[in-house]
């Protein structure tokens, strides 16, 4: 008869019982906790959710790990992955003569409310935003000026991810011709463990032919890189943004995929030429665009993680014999589809109309969806509030909403 060894059952039950109370235990401490600082040699308070919000440098301190397991991806049996979308410029831009900026940010589905990007550097979902991505080779004759802008999230697993990439258009390249544009875009690298999985890497469209501004009558500043206040003059037709997909199972098997932007929306304050048969004096308008959760982007707020705006809409119509003004403004929304925004076409009562007196010619407010125009209004002395909305085809339309 075989001998039943009652010890040996009970220390398998007792490390059954260990091995089950480790792996259900994995959580977060919900209070706090003390974290020593070598470099002041004292301790100081932490919890989870500042750890949260920067874990690539919070986790490497063993009392954020022990204390943080979830957040810092130590529950045994967890799978490394991090994730990294690096824009950088070429190595060798020497030969190049241009100005240029782009700009990333990302999306996690189910927290579309915390983007990683500039306005927002950590997010509560472990994504840090750091770097501004532009190239300069006017400003230096000893060579180009550059830097690079990264998003980094600590913990892919189980995530489905929009990376979206855009021009950022800016005064030291009104002047500049397409080609030295075309040729000077950012390069967009996403890695995976440290890994260029796909072996390649992303760029926005070349735009053929298309300068990045158009359109403007005065030119301010000669020179390629003066401050020129003609920026709100975007080329409706450029295309500087595009997205890129990145879905990752449970075991940081990631899928990436670039897409391109297919609704994007542009809304463009612009005045008519001064000619001999203009008014004097000053006019300005601005433009308020809310997104469906309230968020305004306008001249007063020019970078959200859904709109960037550029420029001022000013006419100043001086007396003979002195400079005249006229500048635009534009804002751009790179991802419209399938979303409704609301508008306020508002004349600017301020300083300027006190001081070189009232001009009564206005802007025009046209919008473009994908370079096309659909919509056009003059401003008026009052407010023009508006909704505009786009569906997943990207075909917009326009209705004029009753004032408050």
């Amino acid at each position: 008869m075989p001998v039943f060894n009652y010890s040996s059952l009970c220390s398998l039950v007792v490390i059954f019982l260990s091995s089950a109370s480790t792996a259900f235990a994995c959580s977060d401490v919900t209070g706090t906790f003390q974290v020593f600082l070598e470099e002041t040699n004292t301790f100081k308070t932490k919890r989870c959710r500042q750890v949260r919000k920067n874990p690539w440098s919070q986790c490497a301190k063993p009392e954020a790990r022990q204390n943080c397991p979830v957040t810092c991806n130590s529950c045994p049996g967890d799978v490394t992955c991090r994730l990294k979308a690096d824009l950088k410029f070429p190595q060798d831009a020497s030969d190049v003569t241009a100005y240029h900026k782009d700009t990333v940010q990302v999306e996690r589905k189910g927290n579309k409310s915390d983007p990683c990007f500039s306005g927002n550097n950590m997010t509560g979902w472990g994504c840090t935003h750091v770097g501004d991505a532009y190239l300069d080779t006017l400003s230096q004759t000893s060579g180009p000026i550059k830097d690079r802008e990264s998003v980094r999230i600590f913990n892919g697993n189980s995530g489905e991810y929009r990376i979206t990439v855009s021009h950022v258009f800016t005064e030291e390249e009104v002047l500049l011709t397409n080609a030295q544009t075309a040729e000077s875009r950012a390069n967009l690298v996403v890695k995976v463990n440290g890994s260029n999985i796909l072996k390649r890497s992303f760029r926005h469209n070349k735009n053929k032919n298309k300068n990045s501004h158009t359109d403007y009558s005065i030119v301010y500043n000669e020179g390629a890189n003066a401050v020129n206040p003609n920026v709100g003059f975007v080329n409706p037709t450029y295309n500087g943004d595009y997205f890129v997909d990145v879905k990752c199972d449970d075991q940081c098997n990631c899928q990436i995929t670039k897409v391109d932007a297919t609704c994007r929306l542009r809304a463009r304050l612009t005045f008519p030429v001064i000619d001999e048969q203009s008014a004097y004096g000053y006019h300005a308008n601005v433009l308020r665009i809310f997104n469906q959760d309230n968020e305004e982007c306008s001249y007063e707020n020019t970078v959200t993680s859904w709109c960037r705006a550029y420029g001022d809409a000013v006419l100043y119509n001086a007396e003979p014999n002195y400079y005249d003004y006229n500048t635009a403004y534009t804002a751009n929304i790179p991802d419209a589809g399938g979303k409704t925004f609301d508008m306020n076409f508002e004349r600017f009562v301020g300083p300027g109309e006190a001081a070189y007196g009232y001009s009564p010619t206005s802007s025009d407010l046209t919008l473009y969806a994908n370079g096309n125009e659909f919509f056009t209004v003059t401003g008026e002395s009052g407010n023009i509030p508006l909704r505009v909305s786009c569906n997943n085809n990207c075909s917009c339309s326009v209705s004029r909403l009753l004032e408050v």
